[in-house]
C-alpha cells in the first residue's frame, strides 16, 4: 500500500508519506540494552547534506549554510508519554541514532503528530498541522512569516512555545504587561523558539510579531518604548537558546531568573543588548 514496515529482533520501522515535505517514520527500540544504536543512509538531492546541528535533530543543510529540513526524533517509552533522549551522530550520509535507556521505546507516531489530533508528551501537545495555527493567533506580518516557512513554523506552533512562554510570564507577574512577566514571557518564548527551529526564524518571527502588535495595551508607554523593551529581551531570549539547545527547561529557567533580576530603563530602544545575559523592564511590579 502506502506504507513499508522494516523489522527484525532490535527494530520495527515503520515509512509513510507525510504530505508536501514530511517523510514520516516510526522506530521502534525492541532491545536497547542489546542494541541501542539505529543507523541508516540518507539520499538527498544535490546541493543538500547532513549536519548534526544541534541536540534535538539532525539538519538537513543547503550550500548557504541554511537549514532547510531536518530529522526529528520525539520519542517516549511504549506505554507511557515520558519523554526519551535520542543523541544522534552524522558521519557524511549515514546518521546514528542513540538510545540510551533499556526499556523499550518508540518515536511519537508522526503520521498522528501531522494531522488534527490531541497527540501528547509529558503534558505538551506536539500534533497538529501548520494551517491549524497559522493565521488564528498570528498577525499579518507573523502570518506572512509563517507562509514563507512553514517548515520552521510548524515545529515552533507544533511544540506549545508561545502557551508555554505566556504561562511563564503570567506566573512571574500578572498580568505581564511592561513589567517582570512581560520580560520572561519574550525570553522563553525566542528561547524555546530557537531551540526548536533555529535562531534566524526566531528573529524573523519575532520582528513580525512586533510590527503586529506596536502598541501598549496599558496605553502608559510609547511603540518606540514597549518595541525597545521587547527587541532587546528577544535578542537574550535566542541568546539563551542558543546556549541551552537541546534543553527546554533550563531555558525556561534562566529566562525567568533574567527577568527576576530585570533592570529598570526609560528607553530600551537606545540600548544595545550585550552577550544576551539580562533583560530590561519599562517598569517593575515585584519591587
Amino acid at each position: 500500500g502506502a506504507s513499508a514496515v522494516v523489522e527484525n529482533n532490535d527494530f520495527r520501522v515503520a515509512l509513510t508519506p507525510g504530505g508536501n515535505f514530511d517523510i514520516n517514520f516510526d522506530i521502534t527500540y525492541k532491545n536497547p540494552a542489546v542494541n541501542p544504536d539505529f543507523r541508516f543512509l540518507v539520499g538527498l538531492p544535490d546541493g543538500l547534506h547532513l549536519e548534526s546541528r544541534y541536540t534535538s535533530r539532525v539538519s538537513v543543510v543547503n550550500t548557504a549554510g541554511r537549514e532547510v529540513g531536518a530529522i526529528v526524533t520525539p520519542t517516549s517509552l511504549l506505554h507511557s508519554d515520558i519523554w526519551v533522549n535520542i543523541e544522534s551522530q552524522v558521519n557524511g550520509n549515514e546518521v546514528t541514532f542513540h538510545y540510551s535507556g533499556v526499556e523499550s521505546a518508540q518515536t511519537m507516531r508522526t503520521q498522528a503528530q501531522a494531522q488534527n489530533t490531541e497527540t501528547r508528551a509529558s503534558g505538551v501537545a506536539v500534533g497538529d498541522s501548520v494551517s491549524n495555527y497559522v493565521g488564528i493567533n498570528a498577525g499579518e506580518n507573523e502570518t506572512a512569516v509563517c507562509a514563507n516557512e512553514p517548515y520552521d513554523c510548524a515545529r515552533v506552533y507544533r511544540s506549545g512555545v508561545t502557551d508555554q512562554a505566556h504561562a511563564i510570564g503570567e506566573n512571574t507577574v500578572s498580568p505581564p504587561h511592561d513589567n517582570e512577566g512581560d520580560a520572561a514571557r519574550h525570553c522563553v518564548w525566542q528561547g524555546l523558539t530557537t531551540d526548536v527551529s533555529n535562531a534566524g526564524f526566531a528573529s524573523r518571527l519575532a520582528e513580525a510579531h512586533e510590527r503586529d502588535n506596536i502598541s501598549d495595551p496599558n496605553g502608559v508607554y510609547t511603540p518606540a518604548q514597549t518595541a525597545g523593551m521587547d527587541i532587546y529581551n528577544n535578542y537574550t531570549g535566542r541568546q539563551v537558546g542558543i546556549r541551552l539547545d537541546g534543553n527546554p527547561e533550563a531555558i525556561k529557567q534562566v529566562c525567568v531568573s533574567y527577568a527576576l533580576a530585570a533592570r529598570v530603563t526609560e528607553a530600551p530602544q537606545n540600548e544595545l543588548p550585550v552577550g544576551g545575559t539580562d533583560l530590561v523592564i519599562l517598569r517593575s511590579d515585584l519591587n
